[in-house]
């Protein structure tokens, strides 16, 4: 499964497609707004878009959560904003090799660029899931929510030395 919006300069429709040929028997659910028409094989579901409480009942039917982007000068600095809230799934998650998510999630999801990778990837992940893994990703997404950040924050405001009115800067 796939939710965002479906738009060629972020998403590799060649590659979920050809991942959809490589795998008849699964079933890809991509799921948001159509920014750009693509061409996919019948196991491939557009689900158009849905609201945001809705995607929790889509995500429990998924095995696998993708994050399918494009490597391109456009996402060589995205961090796509879902990260946390896949990772808060529990749920293995398959992504492309975006250079901030590489950096920081090595261990919370796996890699793939081409759709033969993606294949070996979830394959993989179905194969291998297991409790400590799913309390890993769950563990990192609360680790970053935003009353963990407030508090982050909180705390280094706290240590900056307090001046009196009268002192300058």
């Amino acid at each position: 499964l796939y939710y965002g919006h479906l738009h060629r300069q972020h998403l590799d429709f060649p590659t979920l497609a050809e991942l959809a040929r490589l795998r008849p028997d699964w079933r890809i659910l991509l799921i948001g707004p159509v920014k750009t028409p693509g061409v996919f094989p019948a196991n491939v579901a557009l689900v158009g878009q849905q609201p945001h409480a809705a995607l929790a009942g889509w995500i429990a039917r998924a095995h696998v959560l993708l994050l399918p982007y494009t490597l391109n000068a456009y996402t060589e600095a995205v961090l796509p904003a879902k990260t946390y809230e896949c990772l808060a799934t529990g749920r293995p998650i398959v992504a492309a090799p975006l250079p901030e998510l590489t950096a920081d999630f090595a261990d919370c999801m796996r890699f793939a660029r081409t759709a033969a990778e993606y294949v070996a990837e979830v394959e993989a992940a179905l194969a291998t899931e297991n409790p400590a893994d799913r309390g890993r990703r769950i563990a990192r997404a609360q680790a970053n929510s935003w009353a963990a950040r407030y508090q982050t924050l909180t705390e280094w405001l706290q240590q900056i030395p307090q001046r009196k009115p009268s002192e300058r800067p």
